[in-house]
């Protein structure tokens, strides 16, 4: 199967190997990815070489799609794209009107009838499950998106599944999105390989100081934007979810104050981010000027540097003698 070369080609099929192994024991087997979404079209005939590789493994294939109303849906990925993104990737410079323009945006896949009808053409649309996300979901049930996960797949919350509390992707508020989007515009801060060092930063000052709800679209371009979809979304609705009223999306568009940069603030929040920042380097370097004095003085004194390396060599062996 030619998805791709090299490295990827081989991870993907180790994990069919895997998936084969399983299959022998297993009444069902889950593969969750969201990035599938955009890379199905990165490799030629994605979805035909994963039916036939299923197929080899003994699997039936079932391709579960959570689709979210596409003015949130873009919202949720720039402020995803600005405040982090893998190693490697470029990091989001553009502002939200420039990201909407964008092939960014473009490979997100926003109209949903189009690229289900793609999926459905390799797999059949009888193996794809529609979900729609939206708060409802989380009304019905504490589990939210989990419980509805499970009953997707046929199977049940147990009660000793663990469902994380905290939120683990949380979206960064008022003026700091500018910062951190003007911060990846720096050629010098792109070179640097792990970018979520600098998230906690934001993140604290965000949850000390959060902004107020607000969009990056003013209620009439949200509105505009939807339009864009409609006959998309009504299509989805009634072919895939069998409503015949054509509504997909139930919740109304919220009117909310369009996001803007608090410049009456901004001064502040760089600032306090900024010191932040400045402090948590310095109890880095003063951790590790200690670290380099401890270990100075333990070479200008062999017998306790000796001393220091038989325990730890001892401490190995008893490791692995047990």
């Amino acid at each position: 199967m030619a998805i791709g070369g090299g490295l990827e080609q081989s991870i993907y099929q180790k994990g069919f190997d895997i998936i084969q192994q399983y299959a022998k024991n297993a009444e069902k087997l889950v593969i969750t990815e969201e990035s599938i979404w955009i890379r199905q079209y990165r490799r030629k005939d994605f979805w035909h070489n994963v039916k036939k590789d299923a197929k080899e493994a003994g699997c039936d294939i079932k391709v579960i799609v959570y689709i979210r109303r596409q003015d949130l849906y873009a919202q949720a990925l720039w402020n995803q794209s600005v405040k982090y993104v893998p190693i490697r990737v470029p990091r989001m410079g553009k502002t939200f009107s420039e990201f909407l323009k964008s092939k960014a945006f473009e490979d997100r896949h926003a109209d949903y009838y189009q690229t289900l009808s793609e999926i459905a053409q390799c797999i059949g649309k009888e193996n794809i499950i529609v979900r729609v996300f939206e708060k409802e979901m989380f009304i019905r049930s504490k589990c939210g998106i989990y419980e509805d996960f499970m009953n997707a797949i046929g199977e049940q919350m147990q009660p000793d599944y663990c469902i994380p509390e905290e939120n683990k992707n949380e979206r960064l508020d008022g003026n700091l999105i500018e910062i951190k989007r003007l911060i990846n515009t720096l050629p010098s801060y792109n070179e640097l390989p792990l970018d979520y060092m600098y998230q906690k930063y934001f993140y604290a000052l965000n949850q000390m100081f959060p902004g107020k709800k607000s969009s990056y679209f003013s209620y009439e371009e949200q509105l505009n934007f939807l339009k864009e979809y409609e006959e998309s979304n009504r299509r989805v609705a009634k072919e895939f979810l069998g409503r015949e009223d054509g509504i997909l999306f139930t919740e109304p568009v919220e009117r909310l104050p369009k996001w803007e940069v608090d410049k009456d603030k901004i001064y502040e929040d760089v600032i306090l981010l900024f010191a932040d920042i400045a402090v948590a380097q310095e109890k880095r370097l003063e951790r590790l000027e200690k670290k380099q004095r401890d270990l100075e003085w333990e070479l200008h004194n062999p017998i306790v540097h000796f001393k220091k390396i038989s325990k730890k060599i001892k401490s190995k062996m008893k490791n692995q003698l047990k």
